[in-house]
């Protein structure tokens, strides 16, 4: 498994080792539900699948699609084989199937975010080598690998199981590799399967980089094909291609705006009809204060309210796709501002009531004070230092080139600041 530097394993991954500790460990092993016995029975398993997809004449041959590369999987077994492990073939006749010898697997760079695998295979003639070359011997080909044990620890209760490990990405099952839409797909159903099995399963999903088959004296041949990952620890955190800034911006303009929209719809309003002197009509919606309140909710201060530090009110958002992801973009602004001021003494002031912060993730603001005032009547403390704060205020933007002081007057207890991207 992957580690983050600097995070604490997950409490899934802990209680497993300290299951498997309890269960391997020393003790009466017949009394401790046998589990000792049956673990050492399980043996390890290796399956190799192709992502590619047969289009033209190749798919007149073999088949449309995926076809040819689920009837291929590099397994023990495959499905509906009349002669369990062998192949019929029309130039040697029945051979047999071919089969994974070895695979390596290799985490690289400082948090493992790269993960490579060279597989070693064979096969047995020269039919099943060209489909193998069309499979697994073409570079920028997707491959999935997969190994685990063959049976895991169910759950982690007194009465647990030793329960087969089904492979949950082969053909025919509900989730497999050939209907997944795209890499976060297949990410996604990997990291949760690992958990579900107990960490008894693992999988490189990645593309194929290199490739080579010699013949062999008996007829047969040596394959290998080694493999890249497209990002197992970088996909799982979801941040596996570059967003800049301006993306995330503009993204959550797009969101916060939706949202007040749904909180329009949500919260009520009437339809009145005004009509002027002139006999013109005009139609408007009209809400209750209490409305109101809850259509202001996802405003973020501005600028004016930042400076003189006014009460800030607590945030609510829809209980919709948008308030939710509203709220993530609003705690990662949170966090950037955080982190660009770690280390300065002024701090960013909030309310005492609400404990809202004064941020605008829309506007790209926050209000940079000093080390007192803003409290529950708004009013500056004695020890403010005005002066102090604006020499702060410079050393940060030293720091920081991306921030700059939107707007500072003395006397005024907040200096209000601006990421430019």
């Amino acid at each position: 498994m992957n580690y983050i530097s600097g995070v604490p394993i997950s409490g899934s991954i802990r209680d497993q080792l300290i299951f498997r500790q309890d269960a391997m460990g020393p003790g009466n092993r017949d009394l401790n539900g046998g589990f000792y016995y049956d673990m050492q029975k399980r043996v390890p398993w290796i399956t190799m699948s192709s992502g590619v997809n047969l289009q033209g004449d190749l798919a007149t041959t073999y088949g449309a699609g995926s076809k040819l590369a689920e009837n291929n999987q590099l397994k023990a077994i495959q499905d509906g084989q009349s002669l369990p492990g062998y192949q019929p073939g029309t130039s040697l006749g029945i051979r047999p199937q071919p089969g994974i010898l070895s695979a390596k697997i290799h985490s690289h760079n400082r948090f493992g975010s790269l993960r490579t695998a060279v597989v070693s295979y064979v096969c047995w003639s020269k039919e099943q080598l060209d489909i193998l070359e069309l499979l697994y011997m073409r570079p920028g080909m997707t491959v999935l690998l997969e190994w685990g044990h063959s049976v895991y620890f169910k759950d982690l209760r007194a009465s647990s199981a030793i329960t087969p490990l089904a492979r949950p990405l082969s053909a025919g099952t509900k989730e497999n590799f050939f209907s997944e839409k795209g890499i976060k797909d297949i990410q996604s159903v990997i990291n949760r399967k690992r958990g579900e099995y107990g960490y008894a399963y693992d999988a490189v999903y990645g593309f194929i980089k290199n490739f080579s088959w010699s013949l062999r004296p008996d007829g047969g041949y040596d394959c290998t094909t080694s493999i890249v990952s497209a990002g197992d620890l970088v996909e799982s955190s979801k941040i596996n291609f570059y967003i800049s800034q301006k993306e995330v911006h503009l993204r959550t303009v797009e969101v916060f705006n939706a949202a007040n929209e749904e909180l329009k719809t949500q919260n009520g309003g009437r339809q009145v009809t005004f009509t002027a002197s002139n006999g013109n009509k005009t139609t408007v919606t009209v809400y209750t204060p209490e409305e109101i309140a809850k259509l202001k909710s996802v405003d973020s201060p501005n600028v004016e309210e930042m400076r003189k530090l006014s009460p800030v009110r607590a945030i609510t958002w829809p209980e919709t796709p948008n308030g939710e992801e509203g709220k993530v973009l609003y705690e990662k602004y949170k966090t950037r501002v955080v982190n660009t001021i770690s280390g300065f003494q002024q701090r960013i002031e909030k309310d005492f009531d609400s404990g809202t912060l004064y941020i605008n993730p829309v506007e790209r603001t926050f209000a940079f004070t000093g080390n007192s005032g803003g409290g529950k009547d708004s009013i500056v403390k004695t020890g403010y230092n005005y002066d102090a704060l604006v020499k702060e205020a410079n050393a940060l933007i030293a720091k920081n080139p991306d921030v700059q002081i939107l707007k500072q007057e003395k006397g005024d207890p907040a200096i209000v600041m601006k990421f430019i991207n």
